[in-house]
């Protein structure tokens, strides 16, 4: 019984240390701290060891891994370090070795202020190829405690592979042919800019797994970004990870393939993650750069790619362009933001790419801290039912809370659930309380504001149907009183603002710059160019009166608009087909149907013409519509229809 009982520990503990560097239900979100060359200067800054370190209490804030580029020596004429010469030697075009145990440190210092409690340096290793400091002159590697590796073989070299393009240059290569899964250039072998090492010799996979056991014990990374796994088997790999342990593990497998990339998971024993190329391709390059949500969705109602497979998201690191990606036609032209968006809300372990980080650093923060806030992990439950023609929808369940995306225009506020975060065509809402930004910075000092509740003003649409706004009780940050109205407005209402007291409407000055104001013409009357639901606020100052027109929350008039029919059938999308709906719109049932007409969410009402139980709506505006219908017997039946 004892020896069945240590069998059955062992057993479990083996099992454990499969999937160790796969986390599972793991909370994190990593930054690739680099771009191509980015060690001196670019676009979006240096990202060198010293220029991260001086952003790392920010950086850690957000990001609880930093995948840092090759820090290892590599040949000149590749200074972002994907040529090693010299493994040992961490002192790179990045910075010195001390300056990069300086940067790993103050990262894992700051850490403890990310919601994981940790924010770990991951090291980008390079082992499927090896620069020499000619053909084959290969350089020893030493590593201290973790053992000495004689890698010089004069005129000759068992760790290459022996069909490497070095053979045919007169070179004498004695490895096993190059194992990996493809060839990537002309020569016998696969990668032609350095040479390809024969990971089936033992004494080389020694030398390696003492190179990450040093990285890990002496550097401080505590994790593996591989490079260029398609070049040699996946077991390796798995040998790798087990023998040197780690927090977390990814593979660069590059194929836009679910099944492929499932493949070299499963080579690894499910050991380590791999990048989904195939979401970005397809659910980001693919769909989201030219406004196809439904694309942005598989067939199962879940994200594209392995991060929407329940069995495959656990090894899952999902990302919108890296550092090669970025250079060619491979690169994401789309909006940058929106798919942000779409990774940070979805399963997998989401990967920001560092200029994106830089160009989208606000909408960023506030989409990781809603993440956070909701307990989402690697393994979370995702549905993108609702996804449609206008917008992205994406459901995700957390340990603590619900979020919903959308991405596209024409969403309504999903009921009970509040608004987290948002920007142009994208929005983030959740059910549970997400932590404020910063405090705002001094204003005037404020005087006397209206009692929270109390009513003073209306938002009026089209000069006959008023909402109240209620006075909230706080001052903006220019000492302003507030009054908020969440109105549901249809594309070409007129909006204005009623003084309740007075009995008059008053004139908006201006519409503040911030907010969803791009979908309004300012003026006396405002237009509304886009339909959906808006929190209006309107702000009283001694000289201008404006306005301020955010994301809604929770519409007034959809309220109402259920109450008034309430008398009836509300069977949401049970009567009609299809609904939403763009053009014909047939009613169901066995009556004959002999006249309808729609009622807007302000009350504004339009018969239409039915014909053998159909109605034409596609001159109806995009929004949502109460559709009363009678019938030839005399019974009467409404219920909602979603125009698009």
């Amino acid at each position: 019984m004892k020896k069945k009982l240590t069998s059955f520990v062992f057993q479990l503990l083996f099992a454990a240390n499969l999937c160790a560097q796969a986390p599972a239900n793991a909370p994190d979100i990593m930054l690739q701290g680099f771009y191509w060359d980015s060690f001196s200067s670019g676009e979006y800054g240096a990202t060198n060891w010293n220029a991260l370190k001086s952003q790392a209490a920010e950086i850690a804030a957000t990001f609880s891994m930093v995948w840092l580029p090759p820090s290892a020596q590599a040949e000149g004429g590749s200074p972002t370090g994907y040529h090693p010469k010299h493994w040992c030697d961490q002192n790179s075009y990045w910075g010195s070795m001390s300056e990069l145990k300086s940067l790993i440190s103050a990262l894992k210092d700051a850490g403890a202020s990310n919601p994981t409690g940790h924010c770990y340096a991951i090291a980008d290793i390079v082992i499927n190829h090896k620069a020499g400091t000619s053909w084959l002159d290969l350089m020893d590697e030493d590593f201290g405690s973790y053992g000495y590796f004689n890698l010089h073989q004069n005129g000759y070299s068992d760790y290459v592979c022996r069909d490497d393009e070095a053979s045919r240059n007169g070179y004498d290569c004695r490895g096993n042919n190059d194992a990996g899964y493809e060839n990537m250039c002309d020569a016998w072998g696969g990668y032609c800019a350095a040479r390809d090492l024969d990971h089936s010799n033992s004494y080389l996979r020694s030398a390696i797994i003492a190179y990450m056991k040093w990285m890990k014990g002496e550097m401080g990374y505590n994790g593996w970004r591989y490079d260029l796994v398609k070049g040699y088997l996946g077991k390796y790999n798995k040998e790798y990870n087990e023998a040197a342990g780690a927090y977390y593990s990814v593979g660069e497998y590059w194929e836009n393939s679910y099944d492929a990339l499932k493949h070299w998971v499963q080579e690894t024993n499910y050991t380590s993650t791999v990048f989904d190329f195939h979401m970005k391709y397809e659910a980001l390059n693919n769909a989201l750069t030219y406004g196809n949500y439904r694309g942005m969705a598989s067939g199962y109602a879940v994200p594209i790619g392995i991060a929407g497979a329940d069995e495959m998201k656990r090894y899952a690191t999902t990302f919108v362009d890296n550092h090669d990606t970025f250079r060619d036609h491979n690169r994401y032209n789309g909006d940058w933001t929106k798919a942000n968006a779409y990774i940070i809300s979805a399963p997998g372990i989401p990967c920001v790419f560092y200029p994106h980080w830089v160009r989208c650093k606000d909408d960023i923060k506030k989409m990781a801290a809603a993440r956070y806030a909701c307990g989402i992990n690697s393994q979370s439950s995702c549905t993108t039912e609702g996804t449609c023609d206008r917008f992205y929808k994406c459901t995700t369940k957390g340990t603590k809370g619900t979020l919903v995306c959308f991405i596209g225009t024409g969403w309504l506020a999903p009921s009970g659930f509040t608004l987290a975060c948002s920007g142009d065509g994208w929005a983030y809402y959740t059910n549970t309380t997400v932590p404020p930004g910063p405090e705002p910075g001094p204003g005037p000092e404020p005087g006397p504001g209206p009692e929270p509740g109390h009513t003073k003003y209306s938002v009026t649409l089209n000069h006959n149907t008023k909402f109240d706004a209620v006075g909230t009780g706080e001052k903006d940050f220019q000492g302003r009183d507030q009054y908020m109205a969440s109105v549901y407005i249809n594309q070409g209402d007129k909006l204005s603002c009623f003084d309740n007291e007075n009995n008059v409407d008053w004139t908006i000055s201006r519409i503040d710059p911030y907010g969803k104001y791009q979908c309004f013409d300012s003026g006396y009357e405002v237009t509304c160019n886009t339909s959906g639901c808006y929190d209006v606020y309107i702000k009283l100052a001694w000289q201008d009166d404006v306005i301020y027109i955010g994301e809604g929350t929770n519409c007034q008039t959809v309220a109402v608009a259920v109450a008034e029919a309430s008398e009836g059938s509300i069977d949401n999308f049970a009567m009609f087909h299809p609904n939403p709906a763009r053009d014909v719109v047939t009613i169901e049932g066995d009556e004959e149907a002999i006249s309808a007409y729609v009622v807007t969410l302000a009350g504004q009402s339009e018969r239409l013409q039915v014909t053998q139980n159909q109605v034409n709506v596609s001159n109806l505006e995009t929004g949502v519509y109460i559709m009363n219908v009678t019938y030839a017997g005399g019974r009467t039946a409404k219920s909602k229809l979603i125009k698009l």
